[in-house]
């Protein structure tokens, strides 16, 4: 079966650089062992699109989100009918979630899974694609 292709929002792909800024002002080693775990979270939904748990929202569930659990932080993705899987959200657990509910968005990083060897922020490879 060929890998499903993941695509990270702008708004996640913010979400996460604040996440990780926000840990490495106290502890930048903790930062970017999150930033790890919640790459390879990410990566695993290449071959397992549907390992996230669906949300308790049901506005979520009807527009097919899912959820993955990553130490306290919630990654708030759609796996798409056309092979993709879009990261849409990266939130602390500890915050309210309703405020995202996205309906439409036209700009993507379209990761590719390679490491960037020059950020410590993001270690996921992107470019930005606009979708029409």
């Amino acid at each position: 079966m060929p890998k499903h292709l993941i695509n990270i929002t702008a708004a996640a792909e913010q979400d996460l650089v604040q996440i990780v800024d926000y840990i490495a002002n106290d502890n930048p080693t903790a930062a970017l062992k999150l930033a790890e775990e919640i790459e390879c979270s990410i990566l695993q939904l290449e071959d397992f699109p549907l390992i996230g748990a669906i949300p308790k929202n049901r506005r979520l569930t009807q527009q097919g989100y899912r959820v993955l659990i990553v130490d306290s932080y919630l990654v708030f993705y759609v796996p798409l009918n056309n092979g993709t899987v879009e990261i849409r959200r990266n939130i602390s657990g500890k915050r309210d979630y309703n405020f995202f509910i996205i309906t439409s968005m036209k700009t993507f990083l379209v990761c590719k899974g390679e490491t960037l060897q020059d950020s410590p922020k993001s270690r996921v490879s992107c470019m930005i694609t606009l979708i029409e």
